[in-house]
């Protein structure tokens, strides 16, 4: 069972007309992390990124926190989940609307949550430079919208040169962030990640690692993450994840540790970093 605009439905119903703006990308997104039945990690932060993230688009969502947070503690009861870890996708889009690419006066937006189980294991990241650049000057650059092109052709591109993960660039030419990932080099014993205005991702594992570990934000070259003592990306769902190739090349083992459940360390109901 999914949630769909305060009903529970199949989940194999079809939820989105072929009308509907998603089709322009017209709609932003969000997956959490939930582990059954404890609940949402990290939830508020989740939910508000999203509605910012909505705001951003101009999308006004009916959506109290309560309701989103009650829908997919109720979804773990209505699927008899067991426990373990599951991904918590939330979709709004602006809904249907005839034709052309502008705006409708009146929106009607469709929003869809779902659980879906997460991998038990994950392989090792094998990641290429991709040649597919990410636009830093767009605002999309630094939103989960439903646009995921550019990176649905970046991860292709890794995949038909044997990786499984591609780094983007921005169009100067400096490391943006993973498909899915925000990315962590170690230099000279300090954790860097790019800043958002170089095309990063707002990531919640980003913000945490920037709060809790000191990471500093700075602008990276391939060069310099060629020569990384150890690269890291990060997302809600897989967590930490050491970067063991790239461009086939072996990577150096990195010289500051972090936990691959870092994520889940002081996080249920929290929106700040403090224990509820």
């Amino acid at each position: 069972m999914l949630w769909h605009n305060c009903e529970w439905k199949d989940d194999d119903v079809a939820l989105f007309t072929a009308s509907d703006r998603l089709r322009y990308g017209d709609g932003v997104f969000d997956t959490a992390l939930v582990i059954a039945p404890k609940g949402i990690i990290h939830g508020e932060r989740h939910y508000n990124r999203l509605m910012r993230h909505a705001q951003i688009m101009g999308i006004d969502a009916p959506l109290p926190f309560s309701d989103w947070e009650n829908a997919a503690l109720e979804m773990v009861e209505r699927n008899g989940i067991e426990p373990g870890q599951y991904a918590l996708n939330t979709i709004i889009s602006r809904g249907a609307a005839a034709g052309a690419l502008g705006i409708p006066e009146k929106s009607d937006p469709q929003i869809v949550i779902r659980l879906r189980p997460t991998p038990k294991e994950y392989p090792p990241v094998n990641a290429i430079i991709s040649s597919v650049r990410r636009n830093e000057g767009s605002p999309l650059s630094q939103i989960k919208s439903c646009n995921y092109g550019d990176e649905t052709l970046a991860l292709k591109e890794a995949q038909e040169k044997g990786g499984n993960e591609a780094i983007m660039l921005n169009n100067a030419g400096n490391v943006a962030c993973a498909t899915t990932s925000n990315i962590f080099a170690v230099l000279d014993g300090e954790l860097v990640t790019p800043p958002l205005s170089d095309g990063a991702m707002d990531g919640i594992i980003r913000r945490l690692l920037i709060e809790r570990m000191g990471a500093l934000e700075k602008t990276l070259t391939p060069e310099t993450l060629k020569n990384a003592q150890g690269i890291y990306i990060t997302n809600s769902v897989a967590g930490v994840r050491i970067v063991t190739s790239l461009d086939g090349k072996d990577m150096l083992h990195s010289s500051v540790s972090i936990d691959k459940d870092f994520h889940l360390e002081r996080s249920y109901g929290d929106a700040t970093g403090t224990t509820s």
